[in-house]
């Protein structure tokens, strides 16, 4: 798993830090994981995701459990967080 950013940084981005802030971003996976159940998709080894504003990579990581690392996208208009994301592990293309 990624390394985490300061709590500072986290809370600047999300509001949130730490355990409060993977929790909401957990939250969110599963309303998603509902979704694609709904629709008949599934996340595997072929899935792509992108993460829109990813911050500092909250919501990208909880993808790692069914998403390749290659796989996954994380685009920011801030070089700030690009920059928190490739110094925590977090995937960035």
């Amino acid at each position: 798993m990624p390394g985490f950013p300061p709590a500072e940084l986290q809370s600047a981005f999300v509001g949130q830090s730490n355990e409060d802030a993977i929790n909401s971003a957990w939250l969110f996976y599963i309303f998603m994981s509902e979704r694609w159940k709904k629709y008949g998709l599934r996340l595997g080894q072929e899935s792509h995701v992108l993460d829109f504003g990813c911050g500092w990579g909250r919501l990208a990581r909880m993808f790692l459990r069914d998403v390749p690392a290659s796989h996954i996208y994380c685009a920011d208009k801030a070089d700030l967080a690009i920059g928190i994301c490739r110094d925590t592990g977090v995937p960035v293309k």
